[in-house]
């Protein structure tokens, strides 16, 4: 557009002020462009100390995460998905059958219980001609008749463990829906969001050729050629938002519902 407009200027068709306006147009985006060349290198250091690889080393992203179509999952389904695969739910539910057995083993205190004892050996001079077989066997029945007041506090001790393993069971079971149903919500917005973004980058492109057409003709100066540029810009920025923003909602409802590695697999498989 700069160079056109030096051209238009050359052969007196416009102004010295609009060869201004799109020299200040090209180096808005030269800086633009140094930022975010800048910011992406940085991102690749990072992603090469994340990786294993020499933070010197020069590489290139060979393979781009791939654009699939998704849908809104069904939101219990993946609820209870999370409660049977996510590890501290499992945890959780370990701790509060522990504190189930180990009340009923408190209440089990108040049952008589039966003791056997035997013993068997050899006494004598010799072990050979002078020994005799000797053996003891025993029983016992226990009754827990004077012991009531302590197996009734290994109860409510019992019952208040048990109490508050229940309590953390639900907390966590509660923790787990919240993170599912969170990255469910977010998830349905990025879809709504790549599908605005597609279509205003398609609009977008659609004004800068009719402007880009309208300049060449001399009907439009440009500053419409430079708003239409921008708008293209702004709107495929907005469309690797949308992007980003819709992969990184998968990866969360993905872990949300204890399924993190299979769900990266099928965000990259597009399944």
């Amino acid at each position: 557009m700069y160079q056109q407009a030096v051209d238009r200027n050359r052969s007196g068709l416009v102004a010295h002020i609009e060869v201004s306006r799109s020299l200040v147009e090209l180096q808005t985006q030269e800086e633009r462009l140094t930022s975010l060349s800048n910011e992406f290198e940085k991102q690749k250091i990072a992603l090469a100390h994340l990786i294993g690889l020499p933070m010197a080393q020069a590489f290139t992203l060979a393979d781009a995460i791939p654009r699939h179509e998704v849908s809104v999952p069904e939101v219990d389904e993946l609820v209870q998905r999370s409660f049977i695969h996510r590890s501290d739910v499992q945890a959780a539910g370990a701790q509060m059958k522990a504190g189930e057995m180990a009340r009923s083993a408190a209440n089990a205190e108040y049952l008589p219980s039966f003791d056997l004892n035997a013993d068997y050996g050899a006494i004598g001079v010799t072990p050979t001609n002078q020994a005799h077989g000797t053996y003891t066997v025993s029983g016992a029945v226990q009754f827990p008749i004077f012991r009531s007041g302590r197996i009734r506090s290994d109860i409510q001790q019992a019952d208040a463990a048990l109490r508050q393993r229940k309590a953390e069971y639900e907390d966590t079971k509660g923790r787990a829906e919240q993170d599912v149903r969170t990255a469910a919500l977010d998830l349905a917005t990025a879809l709504k969001q790549v599908k605005v973004a597609d279509s205003n980058r398609t609009l977008a492109a659609d004004t800068l050729q009719q402007a880009q057409d309208r300049f060449r003709a001399g009907v439009a100066d440009t500053v419409e050629l430079v708003q239409a540029q921008e708008s293209v810009a702004t709107s495929e920025q907005d469309y690797i938002n949308a992007l980003f923003s819709l992969n990184l909602a998968q990866i969360s409802l993905a872990r949300a519902t204890g399924e993190t590695e299979t769900g990266v697999v099928r965000l990259l498989e597009g399944k």
